[in-house]
């Protein structure tokens, strides 16, 4: 009898049946990813170079004979993400069951903690591989056999495993799961956005989610929209709190919504981005449009309306934050070390600096007033730092009280200034632009910016061409363009009438207080690093410009 009743049982109800073999299988790959030491191999190992050994031919002769190289790729790096598609297809075919939720802390671990880890390492390399092979029309390898079978659907939205990904991450989102792994769904949103551009994050593929179960209406994008609204609504309430443990929680959890704020921003743009384009293409007669292969909008007109209601929400409450916390500078109310006071965290204020930032690249109106009114605290120097050089002789500025800064130190000024460097692009082309612009002193806040980013000495005092504090060459390059054209705005602007003389003037003289830095900075690019574009075949535009940096004198005037 007991021999009949085993041979009923199915292999997943015996103890060592193939849900039990997957699920022990993710536990320990999890273990492995989440220690430091376990998971060092991901990101580095000896490739070393070709190993010469001398041996004799004969007598008084020696002949070099290499022996083999060393692959060119991590190997233990290379077998992780082969894991990947299987993990992914993993979270969204087994809803609701522990092989999904140990799928998603190791995709968690793999796709957001490894990479930022080492961001410089192996693993990073091989991940991005994966999501090529995901996103390529042809893959020239199957990642996995549980794929073989499964039909690839490449373009804008990612197919293959990155369609499983998004449907797994759709399932954890609709069901009833814990608020910590609500959050890393959320984490993992934003690093499936990363690995394969912002509009995944607008497909509807679903995977081998929608092949097992059934799904509502409610699209992806505005899915990971309305949670990652709610979830910044609850936490930016809690960072207020008296509470201190459950201020310290929403403190730590908050970066996750908002680098996913910042991520549907994107998207939203680059779909509409994409939808113009082919109408544009359309109207020119390039044919055009089909779909599948990510021409056109992907979002619905009703979706990206939505999108943009909510996104505007966020954003408010992002200011509101940022209101309160120049509000409590104002009257000495700052957090602690300890934590006991519930001021304005100066990470949080940054981390939410950054993500309305990002808000206003791209929709800049909105909250235009609110933001403007605003820009005296973001832009004022940090206490006991003086960031800008007066104007010698020049006019004072017309009855304008200092503000209080809403950054501790110089670094969070310039990132600060860097955050809101697109936003300033747009609205100093306004006549209130311009006003706000001058009455929050932003010349000067500019200038101090540049000086950082052009300077090439580092951590360790070795130097590179534009590289200190950790600004690499185009990201330097992109924050001097874009000052040069914010001081434009401002001296354009003052000719057309449409700003006070005092505004020129600031201009002027921030721009002359940075010219030498800049100029220094752009012979040192375009001397020392001969790999980008302006050495040779690229934009010829950037290249002009980096040569004209080049030649001017610390004044400001052009060597001829």
């Amino acid at each position: 009898d007991d021999d009949d009743d085993d041979d009923d049982r199915t292999p997943s109800d015996s103890p060592l049946g193939p849900n039990d073999a997957v699920l022990r299988s993710i536990q320990l790959l999890g273990q492995l990813l989440e220690s430091h030491a376990a998971s060092e191999p991901l990101h580095a190992h000896d490739r070393g170079t070709r190993t010469v050994k001398a041996v004799k031919s004969r007598p008084g002769a020696r002949v070099a004979v290499a022996k083999p190289a060393r692959p060119k790729h991590n190997p233990r790096a290379r077998a992780v993400a082969n894991a990947m598609p299987s993990l992914a297809w993993t979270l969204a075919s087994r809803p609701g069951s522990p092989e999904q939720i140990e799928s998603l802390r190791c995709l968690v671990l793999a796709m957001s903690f490894a990479p930022a880890r080492r961001p410089e390492g192996d693993w990073p390399t091989e991940l991005a591989r994966m999501g090529r092979m995901a996103t390529a029309p042809n893959p020239s390898e199957k990642p996995s056999d549980a794929h073989k079978t499964r039909k690839n659907r490449p373009g804008a939205t990612g197919g293959g495993w990155l369609a499983d990904l998004r449907g797994g991450l759709s399932s954890v989102l609709r069901s009833k799961a814990t608020r910590e792994m609500r959050h890393a769904a959320l984490d993992l949103c934003s690093a499936g956005a990363d690995l394969a551009g912002p509009r995944w994050l607008c497909g509807d593929d679903l995977g081998a989610l929608g092949q097992t179960a059934k799904t509502t209406d409610v699209p992806f994008f505005r899915l990971a929209l309305e949670l990652t609204r709610v979830e910044c609504a609850v936490l930016l309430h809690d960072v207020s709190r008296d509470d201190v443990e459950l201020r310290s929680r929403a403190r730590s959890s908050l970066p996750v919504p908002l680098v996913l704020f910042e991520r549907l921003v994107a998207a939203l743009a680059a779909d509409a981005q994409a939808a113009d384009d082919a109408v544009e293409a359309a109207a020119a007669g390039g044919g055009g449009g089909g779909g599948g292969g990510g021409n056109g909008g992907l979002l619905s007109a009703e979706t990206a309306q939505s999108a943009v209601r909510s996104l505007c929400d966020v954003a408010g409450l992002l200011l509101e934050y940022l209101e309160n916390a120049a509000e409590a500078m104002k009257t000495g109310t700052v957090e602690e070390p300890g934590g006991e006071s519930p001021g304005p965290d100066p990470e949080t204020t940054l981390a939410a600096t950054r993500a309305l930032g990002a808000f206003l690249a791209e929709l800049p109106d909105p909250h235009a007033p609110r933001v403007d009114a605003l820009l005296p605290a973001l832009l004022a120097p940090p206490p006991g730092c003086r960031i800008e050089k007066k104007n010698k002789g020049g006019p004072t500025d017309p009855g304008i009280e200092p503000a209080t800064s809403i950054c501790v130190d110089a670094a969070a000024a310039a990132l600060t200034a860097r955050f809101l460097l697109p936003y300033l692009l747009q609205s100093t082309e306004d006549p209130h632009g311009l006003e706000a612009f001058e009455r929050a002193r932003g010349p000067a806040a500019l200038a101090s910016l540049v000086h950082r980013v052009v300077d090439d000495k580092g951590k360790d005092g070795e130097t590179g061409a534009g590289v200190g504090v950790g600004v690499d060459v185009e990201e330097a390059f992109g924050v001097v363009t874009a000052v040069c054209a914010v001081l434009r705005n401002a001296m354009e602007g003052t000719d057309r009438g449409h700003a006070e003389e005092t505004l020129a003037s600031d201009a002027c003289v921030a721009f002359a207080d940075c010219a030498g830095a800049m100029s220094e900075w752009a012979e040192r690019v375009l001397e020392r690093d001969r790999s980008t574009p302006w050495r040779g075949g690229g934009d010829a535009e950037d290249g002009i410009f980096l040569r004209g940096l080049a030649g001017l004198r610390r004044d400001g005037s052009i060597v001829e």
